[in-house]
């Protein structure tokens, strides 16, 4: 059954461009399930239902390390183009300018692949 969520404040070190991205969002704050994701060493499953916020649970650590790692890489792999091209949107959102975020499938150009 449904419960309301616990907001954690946002922790202490967050890149400040990101704190600022997630504040323009509107988010105040994380689910505890995201604070525990973005403290997380190692392997981390996260089963919570449709829209309870599992994106920033795994795209908050990569985005702050791709901050801090001016020559990082990340790789998501989705099941569906639809929800790739829908995460491509959030997870751009997330980042703003300061990282290149594509996407990489049959419709993506030839020239933007290399």
């Amino acid at each position: 059954p449904a419960r309301e969520g616990t907001v954690l404040p946002f922790p202490d070190g967050l890149h400040p461009d990101l704190l600022g991205r997630l504040r323009g969002l509107g988010i105040e704050g994380l689910y505890r399930h995201q604070a525990q994701a973005l403290d997380a060493r190692g392997d981390l499953m996260i089963a919570t239902p449709t829209s309870s916020g599992k994106t920033l649970a795994y795209a908050l650590p990569v985005i702050r390390t791709l901050l801090q790692e001016p020559f990082g890489r990340a790789l998501f792999v989705y099941p569906t183009k639809a929800l790739a091209r829908d995460q491509l949107d959030r997870l751009r959102g997330l980042a703003g300018d300061r990282l290149v975020i594509e996407a990489y499938d049959g419709d993506t150009h030839r020239a933007r692949r290399t």
